[in-house]
């Protein structure tokens, strides 16, 4: 059975950065309750982040391959786990070994469509009271960050090599890694054949297939995402959040997370906010005792789509603490802002994020953070090449189809009383339209927002809109008469099958086939 002592000892430092991209994009995450203006407190924002961090789930979405060849090398590839929709993958770890316990490591990620690379060479030993195999020592000057765009050889005292080799044999330890020694110390580990060789100062040596080593790795990721689930899931217990708004100033934010007896803290992140742009100066994120301390800075622009909030961050800059890692960060940049892009998106997918308006300004007012809307929201519509059944819930400057849908062949939609399809007038919210186009292209429709709408149906086949931001369950539709819509019978195209499906809820941007026994009145929501 899992524990909270266990818990304390394991935990994915990985978080942490997480909490970074959660809390500059903290504005965007809250869930707005008002159409015009919303504001919240410290402790609002404090007890919003700590809900969403406990609720995380941290899984294996992709079991490992192993390959074992003839040139003396383990290829271990194809392993995932997956945390608040972000995934995090080992794209390829390659082990060489020359019969010793010397051991060549180059491991390629695959996080957030980028693949950054890490070599280094170590030292393995078998520690008999645990029954597995250590890390003895890393080579000093084996260590090298690789990216597309460039690469990082830190510069590291002998203390910081034995926390880095304490941290990985503490991560050894949590996954319950067992090994059984025929007799003395390890001496030799190779690649012989397809077998995986480890030989012994007495007793025969230990062979294994490639098949026991993946059941081995499954093993220990399974319980290593058991484990930072625990962890997250605990609440503030060895990771701690502390939230603060400078009366209009900013809004201030330190945590700390404690995991594999390594502290790991973050102080000084102050953001301030100018209508939609979040920027943070001279943030400290520091590791261990806090002799390793960086600072940063960072600017990201808060954005909105159709009541789905993003951020596009513009910049994200390093102190001189360290020069070598501040040189490997301007290399990176572009790379690296687009993870962190990506990172907000996955996780606004994966908890289902929305506004209720999208806020054109938000700002600290007295000891609050206020979002605030002017009345006029952008919205979003892809269009794939071909016929797409899309909606408009907004009322645009122009409502002429040629304005709305710019550049499109052909609209239509359904008149329901003469049964036939006809070229619409204008575009409103309640109606459903087909829109032509031959190339692939996304329109941007601004306008008010429509929450809600009445419409009055026909008997018989209906082409119907959406409201903002909302999806409406087709359960919870009202109508007048009631029974009057034929729940099991709405349906939507998808473009991408060329083909209906049943829908259970009308989302904002789609447009829905509906039919009804009678005539009626369409209450949305």
């Amino acid at each position: 059975m899992r524990t909270v002592q266990r818990i304390r000892k394991h935990a994915p430092r990985l978080l942490l950065t997480l909490t970074v991209f959660m809390a500059l994009s903290l504005s965007m995450f809250a869930p707005v309750v008002s159409a015009d203006t919303t504001s919240y407190t410290a402790l609002q924002i404090h007890d919003w982040l700590v809900d969403t961090i406990s609720s995380t789930d941290v899984t294996v979405t992709t079991e490992s391959t192993v390959h074992l060849d003839t040139d003396h090398r383990m290829v271990i590839d194809d392993l995932s786990l997956t945390a608040s929709g972000i995934d995090v993958g080992l794209f390829e770890l390659r082990l060489e070994f020359d019969d010793s316990p010397t051991v060549k490591a180059l491991i390629t990620l695959a996080v957030l469509g980028h693949t950054p690379k890490a070599k280094c060479i170590f030292v393995v030993e078998y520690d008999d009271s645990k029954h597995n195999i250590q890390v003895a020592s890393i080579q000093s000057d084996s260590l090298e960050f690789i990216t597309t765009d460039g690469s990082f050889s830190p510069t590291l005292s002998e203390d910081d090599l034995n926390t880095i080799v304490n941290v990985v044999n503490r991560i050894i330890d949590a996954s319950e890694l067992s090994v059984t020694s025929p007799g003395g110390e390890l001496i030799g580990v190779d690649v012989i054949g397809a077998q995986l060789v480890t030989t012994w100062t007495a007793g025969d040596p230990v062979l294994l297939t490639a098949a026991e080593i993946e059941g081995k790795l499954d093993g220990m990721v399974t319980t290593l995402a058991e484990k930072a689930t625990d962890y997250l899931q605990a609440g503030e217990v060895d990771w701690n959040i502390a939230v603060a708004v400078v009366s209009d100033t900013s809004l201030d934010i330190d945590a700390s997370f404690t995991a594999f007896g390594i502290t790991a803290a973050l102080s000084g992140f102050n953001i301030e906010f100018d209508t939609l742009t979040a920027s943070i100066e001279n943030a400290t994120f520091s590791i261990g005792t806090g002799t390793k301390t960086v600072t940063f800075s960072a600017v990201g622009e808060i954005g909105c789509s159709g009541g789905v909030p993003s951020v596009a961050m513009a910049s994200l800059t390093l102190g001189d603490e360290h020069p070598g890692l501040r040189d490997f960060i301007v290399d990176i940049e572009p790379a690296l802002l687009d993870a962190i892009d990506q990172a907000v998106d996955a996780i606004v997918t994966s908890t289902g994020l929305t506004w209720t308006f999208c806020p054109t300004s938000i700002a600290v007012v007295g000891t609050n953070v206020v979002l605030t809307s002017s009345g006029t929201e952008s919205l979003d519509i892809r269009l794939l090449p071909g016929w797409s059944m899309v909606s408009v819930p907004v009322v645009p400057d122009d409502p002429a189809p040629t304005a709305v849908f710019a550049g499109a062949a052909a609209v239509y939609t359904w008149d329901p009383q003469a049964k036939s399809y006809v070229v619409p007038l204008a575009v409103v919210p309640e109606q459903g339209y087909w829109v032509y186009v031959t190339s692939d292209r996304t329109i941007q429709v601004t306008g008010a927002p429509v929450t809600e709408w009445q419409s009055q149906l026909l008997q018989g086949w209906n082409m119907v809109g959406s409201i903002y931001a909302d999806s409406v369950l087709v359960q919870n539709l009202s109508d007048n008469p009631v029974n009057s819509i034929v729940r099991n019978a709405v349906y939507r195209w998808d473009p991408v099958l060329k083909s209906y499906i049943a829908s259970t809820a009308v989302e904002p941007g789609k447009g829905y086939w509906m039919t009804t026994v009678r005539d009626y009145t369409l209450s949305m929501p």
